[in-house]
């Protein structure tokens, strides 16, 4: 009669089989995990299993972090990892929450489809991987919570990051925000500084302080808090490369977060359109607009309403303002203001101080001028004197303040008439430009 052997006696445990196979990494394994394997399991299985998961570029530490894979066939391993990478998660992704590979497909393809009802594109989904090992109700109620605080669909959806965030973790940076000094319009704009450590905004807060950007202006572009430190000063020094002097640097801080190669093309169109160096350096905030629309800019002020080249490269200013609202400024100094017919030829570039004054400002000074018996029309220059001098024609001792709030009531009715006109073309205006290949006015 044979002899019958004790299973305790020649079977190896899990901690025995284990501790071979992964040596030193074997310290890495929660206890947690040792739940999930039977006492004496099939160490063959184990063996494929590691040695698949080695194959797949995971290192011997990180399958004993998540040892509960070890658990799990090559062929469940193999099916889950091509499930993944058929949704579109990428190996990299993989290798590095490899704890994907312990859910059951069923359950990532049910957390995907939830992300995308929710609004969370297919590319957002790849690049924050982690959304799909929360649950559906968790993820509904960071998304309810962001919404509470004001963060509208759109930038959630931009920042899907921060659907990982839990409510708590997300109020507490938001008051801290709040207390740096940051406004609550602005970080529901910037809502990304929302999912940042409280270390690393401030880390780079002051950074920008050091570098001379003031409080008030990072109050203004709050975007700079999110940047990388080295690449705002690589940023900053390609500024300086092109001479953009440390002033102006500071005033247009919003050329920090712009790429290099966007802000070179950027003065490089600046200077085909014939712009000089000391213009571009004047009128920096210039090169955080598009090329394309500074271009279309200058060709319709030149081109279709007639000011001289020569005179809008020395107004360069002129670029960053709305040329509609220029179109229209000019149409009521000529019409209105200078009585002059629409069929008149009226030469803009005889009109290059009142480029700056805004036409609800012209209006209310005709006014003021018109009241008060002022003759104005043989003296244009009126309209353009500060509001206390053109007064003091009629009230020597009326101080600034006094001349100023009475300007701004008198402009006032205009300036309110003028927006609703800018707001109205805004609705309209792209449309018109597209159907008729033009802008409104092509003619002052």
């Amino acid at each position: 009669m044979g002899t019958v052997i004790n299973k305790k006696v020649t079977e190896k445990t899990v901690v025995e089989i284990l501790k071979e196979l992964l040596g030193a990494s074997f310290s890495s394994i929660s206890s947690f995990s040792f739940q999930f394997f039977k006492i004496y399991p099939n160490e063959a299985e184990i063996k494929d299993s590691l040695s698949y998961l080695i194959k797949l570029g995971l290192k011997k530490k990180t399958i004993a972090s998540n040892a509960v894979l070890l658990n799990f066939n090559q062929k469940i391993l193999q099916d889950r990892f091509d499930g993944l990478r058929r949704l579109g998660v990428a190996h990299k992704k993989i290798l590095i929450q490899s704890e994907f590979l312990t859910m059951n497909p069923d359950t990532v393809l049910t957390h995907y489809n939830n992300l995308r009802r929710l609004g969370v594109s297919h590319n957002k989904i790849m690049v924050h991987v982690t959304l799909l090992g929360m649950n559906p109700d968790t993820v509904l109620t960071h998304y309810n919570n962001l919404r509470s605080l004001g963060v509208s669909h759109d930038k959630i959806m931009v920042h899907a990051s921060l659907l990982i965030r839990n409510p708590q973790t997300i109020l507490t940076h938001y008051n801290y925000l709040r207390k740096l000094g940051i406004s609550h319009k602005k970080i529901v704009i910037s809502a990304n500084l929302l999912g940042m450590k409280q270390s690393t905004v401030q880390a780079h807060y002051n950074n920008l302080r050091k570098m001379g950007i003031s409080h008030k202006k990072l109050m203004v572009y709050t975007t700079l808090l999110a940047r990388d430190p080295k690449i705002i000063q690589n940023n900053y020094y390609n500024l300086k490369r092109l001479e953009i002097s440390n002033k102006k640097i500071m005033t247009n801080a919003q050329l920090l977060t712009m790429a290099q190669e966007t802000i070179q093309n950027h003065y490089e169109n600046l200077k085909e359109l014939g712009a000089s160096h000391l213009s571009i350096d004047r009128y920096s905030t210039l090169l955080g607009m598009s090329s394309t629309a500074i271009s279309n800019k200058f060709k319709y002020i030149t081109n279709i309403l007639g000011l001289r080249k020569t005179i809008l490269l020395s107004h360069l200013y002129l670029l960053s303002e709305n040329p509609d609202s220029f179109a229209r400024k000019m149409r009521i100094l000529k019409i209105e203001i200078s009585n002059f017919k629409k069929s008149s030829k009226f030469d803009l570039s005889s009109y290059r101080k009142f480029y700056i004054t805004s036409p609800a400002t012209l209006m209310a000074k005709k006014q003021y001028c018109i009241e008060n018996n002022i003759d104005y029309r043989n003296n244009l220059t009126y309209l353009i004197y500060s509001w206390k001098k053109l007064i003091q024609k009629m009230n020597k001792t009326i101080d600034t303040d006094k001349a100023n709030e009475l300007g701004r009531k008198m402009a006032k009715p205009y300036k309110t008439r003028y927006d609703e006109w800018m707001s109205e073309y805004r609705e309209w205006g792209k449309e018109f430009a597209l159907r008729r290949g033009r802008r409104l006015i092509i003619k002052v």
